[in-house]
C-alpha cells in the first residue's frame, strides 16, 4: 500500500496536493513574525495569535493560528461588552493583517439554522476562520519573500501521469464549487441584513 496520495501528500486517503517548500517557508516566518491581527469590523480586534497545533478538547480560548495543507487556521473568542439589548447579527466583516499589511479579508456569516446570532453584552462566542493559502494578498507575500509574487500550487512541477491529470481537474472543480457556495453565502447573509432592517 501506498503511504503517500498521487500528488506525494502524506496521507494516502487524503485527495490533496502539498505544500511546496516555499510555502512552508513563508508561512513559517509570518507565523515567526507574531505579528497576526484580526480586525472584526464595528466590533473589535484580536492580536497575540500564537503558532500551534489546534485540538478543541484541550483549547482554551487563546488566539491561535496553525496550518494545514494549503490554508491558515485562526481561532479565537470574541468577549462582547455590547449591546445591551440583544441585537441580531447576520454576518462579520473580517480583515486579517499580518506585518501591517492586509493579508485577507472576508464577510464571515453568523447565522443559524437560517437565522442570525443574537449578540448581547456579556457574550462569548468562540470563532474559526480558514484562509486558503492562495488567497493571500500577494503583496504580504512578496514582503516575507521578496523573490516570491504569490503562494502557488506545485501543479506546473509534477509530472502527472492521464489519470492523475483526470484526479486532479476533478479536484480543482470541487474547490472550484466550494468557493462558489461561500460567495454565495456571504451575499444571502448580506442581502438578509439588509431586509431585516428595512
Amino acid at each position: 500500500m501506498n503511504d503517500t496520495n498521487p500528488f506525494g501528500g502524506k496521507n494516502p486517503h487524503g485527495m490533496y496536493v502539498p505544500m511546496t517548500d516555499d510555502e512552508l517557508e513563508t508561512l513559517a516566518r509570518l507565523a515567526e513574525s507574531k505579528s497576526f491581527k484580526l480586525i472584526i469590523k464595528d466590533w473589535g480586534h484580536i492580536s497575540g495569535f500564537t503558532l500551534d497545533r489546534f485540538v478543541a478538547e484541550e483549547w482554551k480560548g487563546n488566539p491561535m493560528v496553525s496550518f494545514g495543507d494549503k490554508i491558515i487556521h485562526f481561532y479565537w473568542v470574541m468577549n462582547f461588552s455590547a449591546p445591551q439589548v440583544p441585537q441580531p447579527n447576520w454576518y462579520f466583516d473580517v480583515e486579517v493583517w499580518a506585518l501591517d499589511r492586509l493579508m485577507f479579508k472576508h464577510r464571515l456569516p453568523t447565522e443559524v439554522n437560517g437565522k442570525p446570532v443574537q449578540i448581547v453584552a456579556g457574550q462569548m462566542m468562540a470563532m474559526a476562520l480558514d484562509i486558503a493559502i492562495d488567497k493571500i494578498n500577494p503583496e504580504l507575500i512578496r514582503a516575507v519573500k521578496p523573490m516570491m509574487t504569490g503562494l502557488t500550487t506545485r501543479h506546473g512541477n509534477m509530472q502527472l501521469d492521464g489519470k492523475t491529470q483526470k484526479i486532479l481537474a476533478e479536484m480543482q472543480q470541487g474547490e472550484r464549487r466550494v468557493r462558489d457556495l461561500t460567495v454565495r453565502d456571504a451575499v444571502k447573509a448580506t442581502e438578509k441584513m439588509k431586509k431585516g432592517t428595512r
